[in-house]
């Protein structure tokens, strides 16, 4: 009732300002139909699009509109009383867009004349006021990919981060994807589900694991640069996936992709194990008023494969000698390939739409997505089993209500209930078999590989009466932590430790008898020196529980208000209910500790004038935001001892200007300018607040960090103008420029107050980013098309992430106070995509027999500059903050598709898709003194002759992004 009353108060503000975060999932077909002989323009004809009861008719210049067009591709009809009737074939309606669509009609030879023309995408589209790549599912199926993931970073000018060495820390344990777009930081970009956020309300953007399948998606709209008024909640570009419903005819696909098949696979394609079930299916049900779709997608694969060295440890060297030699770690006895953790994706999306009346649609939609894994860990490349497991889920609920009311306009009414948690924690093992859980052993100094080696009573043990039960040596029968009962011998093993069970780390043990050893020959135990390289024992650093539950409830409205005005207008509300209780390194004295619940709320809004002449469109707006964190803090967050005062709502105003100038038929100028705000994340927000009533415990945690519920939204004002020009009638190219300035962005500052010291979350960050876009583009015409996109650009900034400050220990005093270039800035970003196809009867021809026939290739490569890179100096200090380049990045990737066609509709596609073509070793991250992912350096050998430190310590062929993978699959489509 609450919400209910908030959306009547908003929506009464509609006649003053607009609202709505909404992506509409429509678009518009406008034209002008003439005679043909004359020119002049035909006054009532009747346009009809085929197999719906969508229409219009010609005013008296012969102008006709028809808005709240699904997207897809239709037939549009154009009849009149004594002109023949012409079909237009193949228009696409395409998201946002007015499809432009002229006819000229000629008089009626004979009765029922009727002329066909197929439409034609137009190469230069004149109402994109900013870069926009719209892609369909067709083209994302067929693409060398094998996530949505990888079809964002094919886009120029958008980085992903892949390599824990150059990402936030923490980052990927917790399953935060870092893409960066237009160099900003991670997780600027908005994502959408039919025009509702699908973010991670505590760490932003979509997560690893929120991963839509294939088969569900329509379209995928980017947006990496200006965007209108109706986007808000984002500063580097908006991602809105539509989702298919089902069509007038039962349609379906399912496919199956492996990797692994035996001796005939790679041995890393072994060890990588990909397996993938996907498919999906729909159609009318009942009647063709009422259609469904369902898709899901299921695959298993190991988290990463990597190919070691082949110097290992010989246990028959009895002496060590050749050991020794190689300085070669005890642990290290595997050669080459080895694969690490798991990453298991499940999802299923299911979709309805109904035609109540021809003016009334309804649409409602489910989503489940789960994920389990566990990453890679350079500590425990020799014991995986304390390493933590994650296991992420979601569910989404949807409904749409679309009412036209009239020929001019329609509103909609929209609401979504996403739901998602994730679990992190290490699972409960008896490695021996004795009965004493590994992590019972651990912390009793047992050694939990050997049976014979049990864990026992320290003390004198004495019942409730006072009799003594237990003498020390007694084997143990129960473990009490803080007067828990945590374990009873007997008891079933339980799946995951509590936190009061974790051990803490441990290393290769070092006890009184092989120490003797090694003093003894200090040559044939060489490896005591290494012990403490790599983990060997306990549990991994995070005890982790979160719970985010987001409703949002939207209204919009839209009218053609005039033939040369379009205004859309609405309200939106958005509520969150967050549960977060973490333990950071529960083993410790005063562990880092968070529990907490929260009920932050934002509302936003726009109001947006699309005029449309036919020199010019433009795209006016301007965006409201509200938002408020629900809490308290101090007044003064350098100060503790200050009051607490309750957080008030915020808000915000960012005013949108977009224009497309036609040049000519064939070419148009664009413009950008916008301010875009964006909430900080709710876990910056909310960071250990609760210990605000206890400063005593938490001035004692070591390094305390405290969120900020006063923290405002943080900014950034751009501009960007372009050039479009099409160079022939298959081929169109674009021409971007932009410009981004970041201020008020979420950062950290360590305050020292008296004696104690503590690191708050302030608004003080800032940055800029600069770039030209280029886009050439092959549509039509032949058995082939493409893409290159390619981007030159600079991003710099004071700080690469809100939690750099509190790395660095940064103080008001040390604050950077200048602009250094970013670790994720890419000078140079291209990207390149190729399809080739030939259909039935086409390609080489051998007597009237066709080999290559419906068969299609697709291609994508990918060049990157290296990442900018801080050096070490021959005196082993740090050189220029940024100012060296690791080496370029090339990448290509490949799709083959054989398709047999047979009767009934029914195609059968067998098909690879190779990644990595040629095998190419591309360093995502090199060693600071030599620049090589390969050398450490002379200090580093020098170490390792002198048997400080081991070879296997610097074999880290996690430097390196992956080897060639081979997949093979089939498809079968009806």
């Amino acid at each position: 009732m609450r919400m209910i009353r908030i959306l009547k108060i908003a929506a009464l503000l509609t006649t003053i300002i607009a609202s709505a975060v909404l992506g509409a999932t429509v678009g518009s077909i406008r034209g002008t139909v003439t005679d043909a002989k004359s020119g002049d323009p035909l006054i009532a004809v009747n346009i009809i699009l085929d197999g719906t009861s969508m229409g219009g008719i010609t005013d008296e210049t012969g102008y006709y509109t028809i808005i709240n067009i699904p997207l897809g591709v239709y037939k549009i009809r154009y009849s009149m009383i004594g002109y023949g009737e012409v079909v237009v074939d193949n228009v696409r309606v395409i998201m946002d867009q007015s499809t432009n669509i002229d006819v000229r009609m000629n008089v009626e030879a004979y009765q029922g004349e009727t002329v066909t023309v197929t439409a034609e995408r137009p190469m230069v589209e004149k109402d994109i006021t900013g870069k926009k790549v719209v892609m369909e599912s067709e083209q994302i199926i067929n693409m060398p990919v094998r996530d949505l993931s990888e079809v964002y970073t094919l886009q120029s000018g958008v980085i992903q981060v892949k390599t824990a060495e150059l990402g936030i820390p923490g980052f990927e344990d917790r399953g935060i994807e870092q893409i960066h777009v237009r160099g900003g930081r991670a997780n600027e970009t908005g994502f959408m589900i039919d025009g509702l956020y699908i973010e991670n309300p505590i760490y932003g953007g979509r997560g690893v694991g929120r991963h839509l399948n294939q088969y569900a998606v329509r379209d995928v709209n980017f947006q990496t640069g200006f965007f209108n008024a109706e986007y808000g909640d984002a500063m580097s570009g908006m991602i809105n996936t539509i989702t298919r419903t089902g069509s007038d005819r039962y349609e379906g696909s399912f496919r199956w992709e492996r990797s692994n098949f035996g001796d005939f696979s790679q041995k890393q394609d072994q060890l990588r194990d990909y397996d993938k079930m996907a498919g999906g299916i729909g159609g009318p049900l009942f009647n063709k008023r009422l259609r469904w779709y369902t898709s899901f997608h299921n695959t298993k694969q190991a988290y990463s494969v990597l190919k070691f060295d082949d110097i290992v440890y010989q246990a028959n060297d009895l002496n060590n000698d050749i050991n020794r030699a190689n300085n070669v770690h005890v642990l290290d006895t595997v050669a080459g390939w080895r694969g690490f953790g798991f990453n298991n994706h499940h999802d299923w999306f299911t979709k309805a739409g109904l035609e109540l009346s021809p003016k009334i649609r309804l649409s409602a939609s489910y989503w489940s997505v789960g994920n389990e894994y566990k990453v890679f860990d350079p500590a425990y490349l020799f014991y995986d089993l304390g390493k933590n497991e994650v296991q992420q889920s979601a569910e989404r609920y949807s409904i749409e209500w679309r009412h036209q009311l009239g020929s001019k306009t329609y509103y909609t009414i929209n609401y979504a209930d996403f739901t998602q948690k994730m679990t992190m924690g290490v699972r409960n093992y008896d490695t021996d078999n004795d009965g004493y859980p590994d992590w019972l052993e651990m912390k009793q100094n047992s050694n939990f590989r050997d049976p014979d080696d049990i864990p026992a009573f320290q003390n004198n043990v004495y019942d409730n009466n006072g009799n003594l039960i237990y003498v020390p040596g007694d084997p143990l029968t129960f473990a009490v932590i803080n007067n828990d009962t945590l374990w009873r011998y007997g008891d079933e093993l339980t799946e995951w430790l509590t936190a009061e069970q974790y051990p803490s780390y441990g290393f290769l043990p070092l006890d009184e008898e092989l120490y003797n050893a090694y003093l003894a020959n200090p040559d044939s135990l060489y490896y005591i020196s290494y012990m403490y390289e790599f983990l060997y024992s306990g549990a991994d650093r995070y005890f982790h529980e979160t719970y985010s539950r987001s409703k949002e409830a939207r209204f919009d409205i839209t009218s053609q208000f005039s033939r040369h005005h379009q205004i859309q207008t609405g309200i939106s509300y958005r509520e969150h209910i967050i549960r977060f209780n973490e333990v950071q390194l529960p083993w410790l004295a005063t562990p880092y500790t968070e529990n907490y619940k929260r009920f932050p709320k934002e509302m936003s809004g726009y109001l947006q004038d699309k005029v449309e002449y036919p020199w010019m469109v433009i795209n006016a707006g301007i965006r409201f935001d509200a938002s408020n964190s629900n809490d308290k803090m101090w007044q003064d967050p350098r100060k503790p001892d200050s009051i607490l005062v309750d957080t008030e709502w915020s808000y915000l105003l960012s005013p949108r200007l977009g224009f497309s100038h036609v040049i000519t038929d064939q070419a148009t100028f664009t413009f950008g300018y916008g301010i875009y705000y964006q909430n900080p994340t709710y876990r910056n927000v909310y960071l250990n607040v609760d210990k605000r009533d206890d400063m005593d415990s938490f001035f004692n945690t070591p390094r305390p960090l405290v969120g900020n519920p006063a923290v405002t939204a943080q900014k950034v004002v751009s501009y960007e103008f372009g050039f479009n020009q099409q160079l022939s009638r298959y081929w169109v190219l674009g021409l971007v420029g932009w410009s981004k300035d970041y201020t008020n962005m979420n950062s950290t500052e360590e305050v020292r107050v008296g004696s104690v010291k503590y690191t708050v979350f302030v608004n003080y960050d800032y940055g800029s980013s600069r770039g030209i876009d280029l886009i050439l583009e092959k549509r039509g015409g032949g058995h082939y098309s493409g893409m290159l996109q390619y981007t030159y650009s600079s991003a710099k900034g004071n700080r690469p992430d809100p939690w750099a400050g509190y790395r660095a220990t940064d103080n008001p005093l040390t604050m950077p106070k200048k602009e250094v270039l970013q670790e994720f800035d890419r000078t140079h970003d291209m990207s390149l995509t190729l399809n080739y196809h030939l259909k039935k009867r086409e390609g080489l021809s051998l007597g009237g027999f066709y080999p290559l026939q419906n068969t299609r290739l697709s291609m994508s490569y990918v060049l990157l500059s290296g990442a900018p890179y801080t050096p070490i100096m021959p005196d082993n200090t740090a050189g220029a903050a940024n100012s060296e380049r690791m080496p370029m990045y090339y990448n290509t990737n490949l799709a083959l598709r054989k398709y047999i066609v047979l009767p009934g509709d029914i195609r059968l596609t067998i098909g690879s898709t190779i990644t990595n073509v040629f095998n190419r070793r591309n360093p995502l991250y090199v060693y600071p003194t030599t620049g090589s992912a390969d050398d450490p350096g002379r200090r580093a050998l020098d170490n390792i002759r002198n048997g400080y430190t081991s070879s296997t310590f610097y074999d880290r062929p996690w430097y390196y992004d992956d080897y060639r993978n081979i997949d093979l699959f089939f498809e079968i489509d009806f």
